[in-house]
């Protein structure tokens, strides 16, 4: 057989084992080319005994006597479950076992032909950012399907074809079954199994709980994949050392802003890269990834704000009393953390508290780059029984100079949220505040087409 270079280039430890496992019996795989090695294991090309190209991994005997063999073989356990699950853009599973020759464990899968994500990121066409993310996301929903999660989704683990056009998601050893009880789970020591460059913060702190927990963890990785298709490099690429990784990881928001790639792609990566995940189970939805998704038209945008200010009863504007400034502001924050912190999703904005006419206007200057060709005006109207947060919100959104006479004119026909709790504060600024600038589109005659601000019809 013909040495590959992966082969001359191994160290004498490494080829003896390759010389060992060709003498071995695999599944009546045959012949064996050695691709390279991981930490655990060698993997090789070969042909099923159906012919079909397949690719080979072998568990090294020694890395398993030293590192928990328990866990590793839990893990082709696992694997082998997803067998008979097929999908097409997820590596398959042929069959895994003992090999009792080579005293060593096996898996036996797809051979995949082309180059990993991370190797050609630079050079994929624009227009096959929206397919790849697609394929993936399917993928990750296929095993969400099965009750298993990824857990590593990376560039690393994403194989592309030679032109870009078929995405497979790799590398399956680190799946884990949903609902897994704390006796089988590797994990309920407390261990991060994944990659912390494209894991959220409740990833690598271990504080996920339940399967929607794991949704926002997948969610988030997608994410991290997406802005590397789209910035054409790595997540949080320039930051080294180590601890400079992990600081941006908790704190800083990722840039996400590129001229070639349509807003609602930016706006889905923001979404998916929140830190915090409940954040991203009320943004992000798995149908925002598919190929076939568009932004929700002018035309979906005003029904569903026709169905919004049906549902805000009552009608009229709750009942003003002097309040102090610190309790509006408090609520300016609250809604400022809730829908407009993300600085890149809206233009340069601040508000304003208005005690005589007892509201808090927020403004968003006038935009190029969003289209926005006049100042926006958004006035909410809170009503304070007792406490800190108010008990009810009204809203609206005026374009161009607003005058004391124009909020007055708008208040009586404002769009009302009652609140309940203290915690509905900040989903009520969201709703209202969405509803308020979708009622400029409508009525102020703003142009939509291309406004990151309006594309926030999934909050509603």
């Amino acid at each position: 057989m013909k040495t590959s270079n992966a082969e001359s280039d191994a160290d004498p430890q490494t080829k003896e084992l390759i010389g060992q496992f060709r003498k071995c019996k695999f599944d009546g795989v045959s012949p064996l080319e050695y691709l390279g090695r991981g930490a655990s294991s060698l993997v090789f090309t070969c042909t099923a005994q159906d012919g079909t190209p397949a690719a080979l991994k072998v568990f090294d005997p020694a890395f398993l006597a030293h590192n928990a063999a328990a866990i590793e073989e839990e893990r082709i356990r696992r694997q082998l479950d997803l067998r008979g699950h097929p999908h097409p853009h997820l590596v398959t599973i042929f069959n895994a076992g003992f090999a009792s020759d080579a005293n060593a464990h096996f898996l036996l899968m797809q051979h995949c032909d082309g180059n990993v994500l991370s190797s050609v990121v630079e050079r994929i066409p624009r227009e096959y950012i929206r397919p790849i993310i697609s394929q993936i996301a399917s993928a990750a929903k296929h095993l969400e399907d099965l009750a298993f999660v990824h857990r590593d989704i990376k560039p690393d683990n994403i194989m592309l074809s030679e032109d870009f056009r078929h995405a497979t998601l790799l590398d399956l050893g680190v799946v884990l079954p949903l609902g897994v009880s704390a006796r089988q789970e590797d994990t309920a020591t407390l261990e991060f199994v994944g990659t912390p460059r494209y894991s959220p913060p409740e990833f690598i702190l271990r504080t996920e709980s339940g399967e929607t927990a794991w949704r926002a963890i997948t969610f988030y990785q997608l994410g991290a994949v997406l802005h590397d298709l789209i910035m054409q490099r790595p997540l949080f690429h320039d930051k080294k050392p180590k601890g400079r990784l992990y600081y941006s990881i908790f704190l800083d928001t990722p840039v996400i802003n590129r001229t070639d790639v349509t807003p609602d792609l930016l706006a889905l990566a923001r979404l998916c890269l929140k830190k915090r995940p409940e954040e991203r189970l009320a943004g992000v939805k798995w149908q925002m990834f598919s190929d076939a998704y568009s932004p929700p038209t002018l035309t979906e945008l005003r029904s569903r704000l026709t169905a919004l200010r049906a549902s805000c009863a009552p009608t009229a504007a709750p009942v003003q009393h002097a309040l102090p400034t610190a309790k509006y502001q408090q609520l300016a924050l609250v809604v400022k953390n809730a829908l407009i912190a993300e600085g890149q999703l809206f233009p340069g904005h601040g508000y304003a508290l208005h005690q005589d006419s007892q509201c808090l206007i927020f403004t968003f200057s006038a935009s190029h780059q969003h289209s926005l060709s006049r100042q926006l005006h958004v006035v909410l109207f809170p009503s304070f029984d007792t406490g800190p947060y108010p008990s009810a919100l009204a809203s609206f959104a005026f374009a161009g100079p607003l005058s004391p006479s124009a909020i007055a004119e708008h208040q009586s026909n404002s769009a009302v949220v009652q609140i309940e709790t203290q915690d509905s504060v900040s989903a009520a600024a969201v709703r209202i505040c969405t509803a308020a600038m979708l009622a400029v589109a409508e009525d102020a005659g703003i142009d939509t087409d291309g406004i990151t601000i309006f594309r926030l019809g999934h909050y509603l």
